[in-house]
C-alpha cells in the first residue's frame, strides 16, 4: 500500500482535497480513479473533489480539477480559491498567483488570511454563452432565460460556461414547493 499526502479544505460550501505533486513528486497513479475512491464520503475521506497542484511553465502552478465521480473539470471558482491558499501556505508568501487550468490561466489573490480563514478573489475570466461551447442540445445560437421543460413542470434557464457548464435559475425566494 503506498501512501499519498493530502490535505482538506473547505471553501464557500466545498470541500475539496489538495494533492500536492509540487512537493510529492513521484506519485504515478491516474488522478480519475484515485478521486472516485478518496472523495467517496464512506469509505474514503469524503470531499466533492480532489485538486492536483502540480509545476507549470506558464503559471506559479498548474491545478488539475476531479471531481468525486472521477470526471474531470476544467475549472472551479472554490477549488482555485483552495488551491491558492494551499499555494500561499507551503510555496510563496506572495499573495497573488497565477494558476494554470484546463480553461486557461487564472488569477487568484488573497485578500486577507487569518488563523484558519482566508477570503481569496479569483478571476475566472469572461463568461462564455454560445451553446456550441456549452454541452447542451439546441439550435439556438445562445440560451438566456429560455424555457426548459423537466418532468411536467417548465423553468425559464440560462446556460454558461465559465470554464465549466453552468445552468442559472432566478427565482423570487428558495422555496420550491
Amino acid at each position: 500500500m503506498r501512501k499519498i499526502e493530502y490535505y482538506k479544505y473547505h471553501g464557500l460550501g466545498n470541500d475539496f482535497l489538495v494533492i500536492d505533486l509540487i512537493k510529492q513528486v513521484h506519485f504515478s497513479g491516474k488522478l480519475s480513479k484515485l478521486a472516485t475512491a478518496i472523495c467517496e464520503r464512506t469509505t474514503g475521506v469524503g470531499a466533492d473533489g480532489l485538486l492536483a497542484l502540480k509545476r507549470s511553465k506558464k503559471a506559479a502552478g498548474k491545478v488539475s480539477i476531479y471531481n468525486s465521480d472521477g470526471s474531470w473539470a476544467e475549472k472551479s471558482g472554490n477549488g482555485l480559491r483552495i488551491a491558492a491558499v494551499h499555494y500561499y501556505l507551503n510555496h510563496s508568501s506572495r499573495k497573488k498567483a497565477s494558476f494554470e487550468t484546463g480553461a486557461g490561466v487564472a488569477l487568484a489573490k488573497i485578500i486577507s488570511a487569518g488563523e484558519h480563514s482566508f477570503k481569496v478573489k479569483v478571476s475566472l475570466g469572461s463568461p462564455v454563452f454560445k451553446t456550441k461551447k456549452i454541452p447542451i442540445l439546441s439550435k439556438l445560437k445562445f440560451h438566456i432565460n429560455r424555457p426548459i421543460k423537466i418532468g411536467r413542470k417548465t423553468i425559464v434557464t440560462t446556460v454558461l460556461s465559465v470554464g465549466n457548464p453552468h445552468t442559472v435559475i432566478f427565482v423570487d425566494d428558495f422555496n420550491f414547493d
